[in-house]
Order: structure tokens, then C-alpha cells, then sequence
């Protein structure tokens, strides 16, 4: 035999689960802000070392780009010496 469930009985099962509901989502609320913190250190620290890389990197960039310009003008130099090494034998 069915049971009759009353109106007052739906609306005490309706609110429990509207209840029930409010608590699954300020668990999740919470767990999700505590992930969010914690991506947002990663990406703090993450950030700091791409600065520190870039603060060590910039001056060997261009120490690097002299040290090209000083090697293509030996280069030259020692081609213009082959040349007149070569036409003098």
C-alpha cells in the first residue's frame, strides 16, 4: 500500500535537500577557493623565477651578441690575412 505523503511532509523533504544541497556547495565553495590559493602560489613562484631568469639571461644576451660582432670582424680580419698570405706564395 502507498503511502501518502502530505504537503507539509514534501515541503519538509524539499527543504532538507535545498539544505543538504547549501552544504555540498559551501564544502565545494571551499575546497575550490583553497585549490585557487594554492595554483595562485605556484604561480607567484613561477613568476619569481621567470624575473630571476630574466635579470641573469639579459646581460649574457648581450655579451653574447658583442662577443658574435667580435668573432664576424676576426673572421674578416684572418679571411683579408688568408688573402694575403695566399697571393704572396
Amino acid at each position: 500500500m502507498k503511502k501518502k505523503v502530505t504537503l507539509e511532509q514534501l515541503a519538509r523533504m524539499t527543504q532538507g535537500g535545498f539544505e543538504d544541497l547549501d552544504k555540498k556547495l559551501d564544502s565545494f565553495r571551499e575546497e575550490a577557493s583553497d585549490r585557487f590559493d594554492g595554483v595562485d602560489r605556484r604561480l607567484d613562484g613561477v613568476e619569481t623565477e621567470i624575473k630571476d631568469v630574466k635579470t641573469i639571461l639579459g646581460p649574457l644576451v648581450r655579451t653574447v651578441a658583442s662577443m658574435e660582432f667580435d668573432i664576424r670582424e676576426l673572421q674578416t680580419r684572418v679571411n683579408k690575412l688568408e688573402r694575403k698570405i695566399s697571393s704572396v706564395k
